[in-house]
């Protein structure tokens, strides 16, 4: 039996051309793909690098300090994290968006009382990443790229039994494919480009 992509599946219900048909599928569908790139291509490869017993004991170290304040949002953080951290490392499972992008800005700056943490998990992105990956990684723009907004407009509304036209996901389609990229660009190298693996 042929599995349909979603740009197939647009481009059927753009023939079909019914206003009232719910796209949601579909655009659920492209950034499921996104989703499967950014674990593909940054977070399952980085996690190779990390030796995950001792993030644990960086966070044991860190629970049994003070937690107040900024280091009790720390310790909840990575406690909430590392699950999905093990899964990444020892299964191969991936990190959802919001993960993902919580991720991505918690360890851009490796100051802090969870540093130890948060350089582990820097370090290991940075290898992954070309150059202009690493400055995109610095800016925040690497992150912005599975930001809440997009994914409040084009992901949510479908995962949570919400309608959605078709005209937004043809929005969430260009979104998407500027997306990908932007991380095949960051990520690649630049040697040896590599198409997108969906």
């Amino acid at each position: 039996m042929r599995v349909f992509t979603p740009t197939e599946h647009l481009l059927q219900a753009e023939g079909q051309s019914k206003t009232w048909r719910d796209a949601g599928m579909i655009s659920l569908g492209f950034f499921r793909i996104l989703e499967l790139e950014f674990n593909e291509r940054l977070l399952l490869p980085a996690m190779k690098a990390v030796d995950i017993e001792m993030l644990i004991s960086d966070l044991a170290a860190l629970s049994s300090g003070v937690s107040q304040g900024a280091h009790k949002k720390a310790v909840e953080f990575w406690q909430k994290m590392m699950p999905s951290l093990k899964r990444a490392k020892k299964d191969g499972k991936g990190l959802e968006l919001g993960s993902l992008e919580l991720l991505l800005q918690k360890v851009v700056d490796t100051a802090g009382v969870d540093s130890a943490l948060k350089a582990r998990i820097n370090s290991a992105l940075c290898q992954r990443l070309t150059n202009a990956g690493v400055e995109a990684f610095k800016s925040g723009e690497l992150a912005s790229l599975l930001n809440e907004e997009a994914r409040e407009k084009y992901r949510n509304p479908p995962a949570h039994s919400r309608y959605l036209d078709l005209a937004t996901a043809r929005a969430c389609r260009a979104y998407v494919s500027k997306a990908l990229e932007r991380l095949i660009f960051f990520t690649s190298d630049l040697a040896h480009p590599a198409p997108t693996i969906h």
